[in-house]
């Protein structure tokens, strides 16, 4: 007697389960054996009758889902509870676990796969944002921040009369961990006449060596695509912490594009003096633009002198993002106030938060700084989204935009801003 088999596959999320089922050779159809290969797993139910079974079991058990055109045809039953085998029940992290699993093991699973992101994070930073520890020759506009007496004032901002060249590299100090080098090439004649008090303004934006832990989100440090954002913290006894209340808090934002050229902002805020320690308002002091090329077999081109047209426009072209930001992020409601909007040379809009106010908090607030900049044919947004409180430091997500330049108009979100999370 040939059997003949019959396969139905049912599809889940990721998996495909797949049964055969026999057909007795009595089938009109039937001429020769048919064998099928490369079967995931099979349960059989015998259509053909054993002679010695009891003719009121077969009575009693007759299948329910048996179709009445194809009387022999057997069919799994999925929701047998017998039945798991390739039925989506497992996955690999968990599906191995028994119920006598702790939640210990289970946050050890957990803290592995936080430790190779950590590493992923870590190597990524070196490798995309400073191409592996190439030097890029930048020039720097620093903005001052004026605050009045009055609370309720805007304040105004006040461009230092020269920009700073300056070369930036990162480089692995004997442990492997990452070191920050910026060398200012600056004059004795610049420095005194540019107005600007290097004391005051020079400031790490960083930790002063980086280890892959730097990159869990509390410590307010990411690499997303070609944005990436560092931070740095300090209390009032001018100790690097990772909660408020903060003395002093450093947060850097940036772009690149490909190999050839960066936009960051450097955002400087101080706590506001003769206030309360426990609510330490911050206020921004100094903004700093820094626009930068690679340095490409040690020719060393300035981003203003440099030889392509192009790089020149896009890093001091025309003021301002076309049509503003390209995805305005929503703002907590309160904070309207908290914020200033700034057309930058080199087609770059920003948004930056010029009051950080820990006192507010909520676990669905954030405080965003938005830079919007097209370089190109592309055109980027980044979105650096901060925890409220005293986890003012740590990120609650860095986002990234890209979208042809020429299509920005038609596809830009027309929902009033929203989480591009979602």
């Amino acid at each position: 007697m040939f059997l003949l088999f019959w396969m139905t596959t049912t599809t889940y999320i990721g998996q495909t389960s797949q049964a055969f089922t026999i057909l007795s050779s009595s089938h009109p159809t039937m001429k020769t054996p048919w064998i099928t290969q490369n079967a995931r797993c099979c349960n059989l139910f015998a259509a053909t009758r054993d002679p010695f079974e009891d003719s009121d079991d077969i009575k009693n058990n007759k299948n329910p889902y048996a179709d009445p055109n194809y009387p022999e045809l057997e069919f799994v039953d999925y929701s047998d509870p017998e039945y798991t085998a390739d039925s989506g029940n497992y996955d690999d992290l968990y599906g191995n676990m028994d119920d006598d699993s702790t939640e210990a093991e289970i946050e050890a699973m957990r803290e592995e796969r936080r430790v190779k992101n950590d590493i992923f994070q870590f190597n990524t930073y070196y490798a995309k944002t400073y191409l592996n520890g190439a030097t890029f020759a930048g020039e720097w506009t620093v903005y001052k921040v004026n605050w009045s007496s009055k609370s309720d004032t805007v304040p105004t901002l006040s461009q230092i009369k020269h920009t700073f060249p300056v070369t930036t590299r990162l480089e692995a100090d004997e442990q492997g961990r990452w070191v920050h080098i910026e060398d200012y090439h600056v004059n004795a004649t610049t420095d005194n006449n540019s107005g600007l008090d290097w004391n005051d303004y020079y400031k790490p934006y960083w930790p002063a060596t980086m280890v892959p832990f730097d990159f869990r989100g509390q410590q307010g440090n990411m690499v997303c695509g070609d944005a990436w954002t560092v931070c740095q913290a300090l209390n009032a006894a001018h100790e690097s912490v990772i909660e408020g209340p903060f003395a002093e808090y450093r947060a850097e934002v940036g772009l690149s594009y490909g190999s050839l050229m960066r936009y960051r902002l450097k955002l400087d805020y101080s706590a506001k003096t003769g206030q309360d320690d426990q609510q330490q308002l911050l206020q921004l002091k100094y903004l700093t633009v820094c626009r930068e090329v690679i340095v490409e077999r040690e020719i060393m081109h300035w981003p203003r002198r440099h030889p392509n047209y192009e790089i020149q426009e896009a890093l001091f072209g025309a003021p301002g993002a076309e049509g503003g930001l390209y995805d305005p992020p929503p703002i907590a409601d309160g904070t309207e106030n908290n914020y200033i909007l700034l057309d930058l040379p080199g087609h770059a809009t920003t948004l930056i938060p010029v009051v950080l106010n820990p006192s507010l908090t909520s676990p669905k607030m954030s405080w965003v700084t938005s830079l919007d900049w097209t370089p190109g044919k592309m055109r980027y947004q980044v979105d650096r989204k901060v925890n409220s409180g005293k986890d003012l430091l740590g990120l609650r997500s860095l986002e990234l935009s890209e979208v042809q330049a020429a299509d920005a108009e038609e596809y830009r979100p027309r929902d009033g801003g929203q989480d591009m999370r979602q």
